[in-house]
């Protein structure tokens, strides 16, 4: 799963995500829609939303990475970026 996603994650957060222990990180999530509240439901449900940036398309996720590496699936993300490691 997690390889067939690594054009859309962030090569830092898939090897965490690969840990045997749980790291959670705070995400950058582009999307390629205006993150209305229907998106942010969604992203809500992989980690815990910290900031939304309508105008540029962009969510700030805090979650555990395994958790982040699926949020890849939805089809609204274009892209999943490392913002900060927060426990490894």
């Amino acid at each position: 799963m997690i390889a067939d996603l690594s054009d859309k994650v962030d090569y830092r957060i898939t090897s965490y995500a690969s840990y045997p222990h749980d790291v959670e990180i705070i995400a950058i999530v582009m999307t390629n829609v205006t993150p209305d509240d229907s998106v942010i439901s969604k992203v809500s449900k992989y980690g815990n939303v910290t900031k939304v940036f309508s105008f540029m398309n962009v969510i700030k996720v805090r979650g555990r990475a395994k958790d982040i590496v699926r949020l890849a699936e939805e089809q609204f993300v274009s892209y999943i970026m490392l913002d900060e490691v927060i426990t490894s």
